[in-house]
């Protein structure tokens, strides 16, 4: 689609290789068409770094935007699928101080209104004292003083038009690749290392807790022993079974390649009833909320235990930090710190007396 001719470019490439500013990352395979996949090499690295602190967004964007909800769709074939329902228009909320219409939808915090012959209506502000955009604000303010890669506010996106589905926190930080390549455990805070604080297993730790119940510590890999799968086939399962609404999951082969998994680790019908017989087995609780469309509400209450855990850092002792969906990304000297902070705000959101198991990354580990 670029114009190239094959053998200039297979020239150019051998040059990038030999000259260690790329490297092969995986080799291609006519089979699942996948072409050969290369990464900057460390040369290319060294120079690529300094842009990633050059590039700063304006912090006066709006903090709050929505993803419109989907429906089911036919296409010419006559197969069903999701698509946007485009009767919803795209807004990005403002800030308001006119108090925002309620509905019999989703409840008062919805952000659309439908009337009794249903008519729907939109409305594009939230009040300024919505405790999701004090708690924004103070975040913001704070962090627009510091220094991190790919500079930019934090905000929230919601589901569905609604303020109690979806609600994850987003920053372009998020952006940068850290499983085959390590990049923004390499990044720096402030000038300093960092690492990264984890929530470990935290939808099915949630729904656990949501039962005054906790989740052991590696369920992840207990569950892949029991069904003799690996764990990361076992993380995409479950996670797709809560997110899931009573239609089940997508097995498509690409679907799962285009999120990063190996043809191998991609799961079968089979595999799929193996891990529900388990799931029904020894984990009723986790079970209950799967195929229910409980994910986008665990995305929420995930939403607000970031929020409280990052302005409990600013409150404490002036400690940035960014999220990293279910993680708190820090200056490595504010472990513990950021520890506290996620085990007590957890705690408090699901009204537990026992903490959320942590996971710390840091480069190399």
């Amino acid at each position: 689609k670029y114009h190239l001719k094959e053998d200039p470019t297979k020239e150019v490439i051998k040059g990038l290789l030999e000259t260690g500013y790329m490297k092969r990352l995986s080799t291609g395979n006519n089979i699942i068409k996948r072409s050969n996949q290369y990464v900057a090499g460390e040369r290319l690295n060294a120079l690529l770094s300094q842009f990633l602190y050059a590039v700063e967004r304006d912090f006066s964007e709006d903090l709050i935007k929505v993803n419109r909800p989907k429906k089911m769709e036919a296409d010419a074939n006559g197969k069903k699928h999701k698509v946007t329902d485009k009767s919803f228009p795209i807004i990005q909320y403002h800030v308001s101080s006119d108090i925002y219409s309620s509905t019999k939808r989703t409840g008062s915090d919805t952000l659309i209104a439908q009337s009794d012959d249903g008519q729907i209506t939109h409305t594009a502000a939230l009040l300024a004292d919505h405790p999701d955009v004090v708690r924004l604000r103070k975040i913001n303010e704070f962090l627009e003083g510091c220094s991190y890669a790919l500079k930019s506010p934090v905000q929230i996106v919601y589901s569905n038009n609604s303020v109690l589905e979806g609600g994850r926190l987003y920053c372009d930080l998020q952006n940068l690749p850290n499983r085959r390549a390590q990049i923004r455990l390499n990044t720096l805070l402030n000038g300093n290392p960092v690492a990264e604080v984890d929530l470990k297993c935290n939808h099915p730790a949630m729904l656990m807790a949501l039962n005054k119940q906790q989740i052991s510590r590696d369920f992840y890999s207990d569950l892949a022993v029991q069904a003799r799968l690996g764990r990361k086939t076992i993380k995409g399962l479950i996670t797709r079974f809560i997110g899931a609404g009573p239609n089940g999951i997508s097995l498509k082969k690409q679907d799962w390649l285009d999120d990063g998994y190996e043809p191998h680790e991609i799961p079968n019908h089979k595999d799929i009833k193996i891990v529900i017989d388990l799931l029904k087995q020894d984990h009723p609780t986790i079970f209950n909320g799967c195929f229910t469309g409980m994910g986008v509400f665990l995305q929420n209450l995930e939403g607000q235990i970031m929020l409280d855990a990052m302005c409990n850092l600013i409150d404490s002792n002036n400690v940035p930090s960014l999220p990293i969906h279910d993680c708190l990304f820090v200056e490595a000297h504010r472990i513990v710190e950021a520890e506290d902070a996620l085990k007590y705000t957890w705690c408090k959101h699901l009204a537990v007396n026992f903490f959320p198991h942590l996971d710390v990354k840091r480069v190399g580990s």
